[in-house]
């Protein structure tokens, strides 16, 4: 094969659609900047592991892509950058994780709707966060504008504690007879949380017992 035939992701300008005889390949850094500059999200991704070989610029580029309009193309880059040391790259990927997955705190997450077999009756579980590190949870099948005035703290003698770890969130509820914790996801956008949750029960000072629960459970956000 003669060495100007396109290969797979090389960039022919031209006819963009296909390789033609009068089109122009690209390649090298060129190649990359001009696949990562299409609307093609297949492009983008398979330009931009190319693009670490070429120094700093194209260390650049990958960067850049962390803000691309598509979610596919800003996880990748995500994922390509996370086990780098640079310095930029840490600062850069501090700014993604909190630019596309905080927790909102201008309303109420909740799950679909439960039914609860034993009680026959029918559900929705809702989470407050606040952004000293507290939450506040309800389990209740009442309408969400009762529940956005009722899940203040003024109303609540309970109130759980959280932390966010990038992209994980542990939530924590102690009572004197057990300790609950949640570990779970922040979505992009932050608007869906999924939790996993386990109980901690303290049977006594000296001996506790693990409860691993099948209790999946998916939270979206309304803004309230």
């Amino acid at each position: 094969m003669s060495s100007n035939q396109p290969k797979k992701y090389d960039v022919v300008l031209g006819n963009q659609s296909r390789a033609s005889a009068s089109g122009v390949v690209l390649g090298g850094l060129e190649g990359v900047k001009q696949r990562l500059s299409t609307e093609v999200v297949e492009h983008k991704i398979a330009a931009l592991p190319s693009a670490l070989n070429y120094g700093e610029e194209g260390l650049t580029l990958v960067i850049e892509a962390l803000n691309d309009p598509e979610d596919q193309v800003k996880e990748f880059a995500h994922n390509l950058l996370k086990n780098r040391n640079e310095l930029r790259v840490k600062v850069a990927l501090r700014e993604y994780i909190k630019r596309w997955y905080s927790i909102r705190y201008d309303g109420l997450y909740k799950t679909n709707t439960i039914y609860d077999e034993r009680r026959k009756l029918e559900y929705c579980k809702y989470l407050r966060f606040y952004p000293d590190g507290t939450l506040l949870t309800k389990s209740t099948n009442g309408s969400v504008e009762q529940v956005a005035k009722l899940l203040c703290k003024d109303n609540f003698i309970q109130i759980d504690t959280y932390k966010v770890f990038n992209k994980d969130i542990k939530i924590s509820t102690e009572k004197f007879y057990c300790a609950t914790d949640c570990w779970g996801k922040i979505h992009m956008h932050g608007n869906t949380i999924s939790l996993n949750r386990y109980d901690h029960y303290i049977t006594n000072r000296r001996s506790s017992k693990d409860d691993f629960a099948d209790a999946y459970e998916e939270y979206h956000f309304i803004k309230s």
